[in-house]
Order: C-alpha cells, then sequence, then structure tokens
C-alpha cells in the first residue's frame, strides 16, 4: 500500500490540498482529510475514468495520441471566445498572466 500525501481535490472551487490518498494495485482504497463529496469523486474516480485520450470527430469521441488530445486541447483553448481557466485564485499573478 501506498500513501500519497498533499493530493489537490477535483470537486469544488475551495482547491484543498493537504489531502492523503492511500493507494493499493493503482486504485485509491481510503481517502484522509476530503470532505464527503471530494473522497468519493477520489474513491469512486477510476469508475469513470477514461484512460485513453479521444477528441470529438464528427460528434464522435474516438481514441487518438496523447500528443493529438494535447494539441487539440490547445486549439479549442486558442478558438474560444471565453476559455474556462480553472484554479487560478491558489497561483501566481505570473501564472495566471501565462494561462490568460
Amino acid at each position: 500500500m501506498t500513501i500519497v500525501t498533499s493530493v489537490l481535490c477535483p470537486v469544488c472551487g475551495s482547491l484543498c490540498d493537504d489531502i492523503e490518498v492511500l493507494v493499493e494495485n493503482n486504485v485509491i482504497v481510503e481517502v484522509k482529510n476530503a470532505c464527503a463529496i471530494g473522497a468519493a469523486k477520489l474513491l469512486d474516480y477510476y469508475k469513470h475514468r477514461t484512460k485513453t485520450p479521444m477528441i470529438r470527430e464528427k460528434d464522435k469521441l474516438v481514441a487518438t495520441t496523447l500528443e493529438k488530445a494535447i494539441h487539440k486541447s490547445a486549439e479549442i483553448l486558442l478558438n474560444a471566445k471565453y476559455p474556462i481557466l480553472y484554479g487560478w485564485s491558489s497561483t501566481s499573478c505570473e501564472a495566471i498572466r501565462k494561462g490568460v
């Protein structure tokens, strides 16, 4: 069993970063220092997680390479009128500037 510390919670905008997870056989089996919603999300992540990079082609999700998925993500952000940038309240002004 492995203990992973300083885990960032992906659920709400609070960005709690003091979470600990216990991992066994690449599956989170216990969560400490998280609220009930965060713990539930982390415990069940593997059931819903997409393990292969996917992109949308002709209204269908298709498997692709990680490089193509990153390129497509960058293309979407570049062409977005109002991109969603999440989690900036916990970083520096310089990082926010680079992101924007």
